[in-house]
């Protein structure tokens, strides 16, 4: 159909009169300023019969459309919200007049949003000739791609592999000199750059040369006088030299030695306090050594079981479990039906991981928890566990035939103490006339 204007007075005194025809196409009609976010559609075959348009656009693969919609005569239109790294269809649909149905359509076309710009950037172990680029590591992206570039120098581009890489570490480069680096994650449509980071090299003079630094440092199997002290390392050095020191203290304790896998056990340190130390790798048979790892603190203390959980459980009877804790001699579990009263026991031995408790109602809640005992004497104890709490299994009392072997049965026998020197008590249910056996 036509849409006939006459607004336009001519020379002689009257009206021109226009017809215009509605357009049969937008072509062509593109996707541009895409971002992880945002992107703006825009179309031609403009004519003054348009007068409104509606971009539809959903991801690929989902079948509810949403709309976005501007009047003429705008030739464009910006889509907001959209998700990172996502293929989306999208179609433009016009209208000569709006009282009537569309006019037409276009065909359904897609386009990418970009990735996200990678986050979390820093730039640490500077050395004279090294440096570690760091980031967001982001699983969904391919790789990275890096430029990097001394101040007025020549960009240096570099590609990473794999999405679930976080750094980069940098060599060759000049002592004494101001870099910058920018990055971008590679996926379906790169992210676009970073911003600008920068960082300057040391001064020349034997630390950090062409030895790179170990990666990560942390501290594991804690006990009131030893630790073991880890680390991860691209490739094994040939020595590694440790400093640590009490923290206020201000001379170090030094350890050089060589080793393969990644983790040296220390001794014989004090009682309850807090140590921080780091680590350097050794080249060139100790000619060359790298700059000093970031700090890791721990204190020496007693440690608690990290994981506590409950099971089986019967009517009367559960059985409590823990992790072994390094450097325990013993632990006490604190147990109470829930709102009572709390209850002690004591497992003896640093490697046992269970304790079987009797004598509990049937249908009811139970909260424990457990502390680790580094000392016989009870002097180096750790804080108590996180709390487990389990309900006991709903059942009728034993037969005189049931198993008394005191754990796995409908109910069960409950001996204490337990441990004991010789003299105990024994409780449960038998049958009038049942001989009991214990062993």
């Amino acid at each position: 159909f036509y849409y006939i204007t006459a607004e336009v007075w001519d020379k002689c005194g009257g009206y021109q009169i226009n017809d215009y025809q509605c357009p049969t196409s937008l072509s062509p009609y593109t996707v541009q300023q895409v971002t992880a976010t945002s992107a703006v559609v825009k179309w031609t075959g403009i004519s003054p019969a348009l007068q409104h348009y509606e971009v539809e656009v959903k991801k690929q693969g989902n079948v509810t459309w949403d709309s976005y919609a501007t009047d003429a005569p705008h030739d464009s239109l910006m889509l907001v919200a959209l998700q990172p790294n996502t293929i989306y269809e999208y179609r433009i649909i016009w209208y000569c007049d709006t009282s009537q149905p569309a006019s037409g359509m276009t065909s359904t076309d897609t386009f990418s949003t970009r990735c996200e710009v990678p986050q979390g950037l820093s730039t640490t172990h500077v050395g004279s000739n090294t440096a570690r680029l760091n980031w967001t590591p982001d699983n969904a992206a391919d790789g990275y791609d890096i430029l990097l570039a001394p101040v007025g120098g020549t960009i240096q581009a570099i590609q990473v592999s794999g999405g679930n890489a976080g750094f980069y570490y940098a060599t060759g480069l000049i002592a004494n000199t101001t870099y910058t680096w920018r990055i971008r994650k590679q996926c379906q449509r790169n992210s676009e750059y970073s911003g600008a980071q920068s960082f300057t090299t040391l001064s020349g003079g034997g630390t950090g040369g062409g030895c790179l630094p170990v990666d990560t440092i942390w501290t594991t199997r804690i006990t009131p006088t030893s630790a073991r002290l880890n680390w991860t390392d691209a490739t094994v050095a040939d020595g590694y030299q440790i400093r640590g020191r009490g923290l206020g203290v201000p001379s170090w304790t030094y350890l050089t030695f060589a080793t393969t896998q990644g983790r040296k056990d220390v001794s014989g340190l004090p009682y309850n306090i807090e140590i921080e130390w780091q680590m350097r790798r050794l080249c060139n048979a100790g000619a060359d050594t790298s700059i000093w790892s970031g700090l890791d603190t721990f204190k020496t203390v007693c440690q608690p079981p990290d994981s506590v959980w409950t099971g089986p459980v019967t009517s009367s009877g559960a059985r409590l479990n823990w992790k072994r804790v390094v450097g325990a001699v013993g632990y006490e579990i604190r147990g109470r039906r829930s709102g009572g009263t709390w209850i002690n026991l004591l497992a003896g031995g640093g490697t046992t991981t269970s304790k079987d408790v009797f004598g509990l109602q049937a249908a009811t809640i139970y909260n424990w928890k457990i502390r680790s005992w580094c000392d016989v004497n009870g002097i180096a104890k750790s804080v108590y566990s996180v709390t487990d709490t389990f309900m006991t299994n709903s059942g009728a009392r034993m037969r005189g035939s049931d198993n008394h072997s005191g754990f796995g049965t409908q109910d069960g026998i409950m001996v204490y103490p337990n441990p004991s020197r010789g003299v105990f008590i024994v409780t449960g249910w038998f049958g009038e006339d049942e001989t009991i056996g214990l062993k």
